[in-house]
């Protein structure tokens, strides 16, 4: 639980900017959620790719089939599956996580780490420093961190809207 003055606040005490599922019929995922949300897809074709994906064995494809839903305020991810990693599933839509945007993904990692978080795997960019994250608490809960910096104006190119940052 986070409670006022918890130095959690500032990670988890944010706005998600979307609900990733993952699905393993990519375009049945895709109706099926616009249906239940009426919601309309763009496919994340263009979206900066990281150099490097650390942690996941077996290694992700890259680039993952992705598609971003255009509607909000709840703006949902869905993301096909790859057998025998974290995104695998026999599901046709599984909640997977929730994702924020991070001015300091390596410091906020860091710090839900040290509070019990696992990191499931880091996107890293051509520099080297993390782009994305994704951990996993006891629960099972997952979050993704998201470098806002590298992804924002890419993202609300793709999704055709000016998204609020949850800050």
């Amino acid at each position: 639980m986070i409670a006022a003055g918890d130095e959690l606040v500032p990670v988890l005490g944010r706005q998600p900017f979307h609900a990733g599922f993952v699905t393993a019929e990519f375009e049945a995922g895709m109706r099926a959620m616009s249906t239940m949300f009426g919601c309309d897809w763009a496919l994340s074709a263009n979206a900066p790719q990281p150099a490097r994906l650390v942690g996941t064995t077996p290694p992700l494809p890259s680039p993952l089939r992705i598609a971003h839903s255009v509607q909000g305020p709840v703006r949902f991810e869905l993301i096909g599956a790859v057998p025998d990693t974290l995104f695998a599933t026999s599901e046709l839509l599984a909640l997977h996580h929730f994702a924020y945007w991070s001015r300091r993904v390596e410091d906020e990692v860091r710090l839900l780490v040290d509070h019990g978080w696992t990191r499931e795997f880091a996107a890293h960019g051509a520099d080297g420093r993390i782009r994305a994250a994704h951990l996993v608490n006891e629960y099972g809960v997952r979050i993704e961190l998201v470098d806002f910096e590298w992804r924002y104006e890419s993202y609300c190119a793709q999704v055709g809207a000016t998204v609020d940052p949850g800050w």
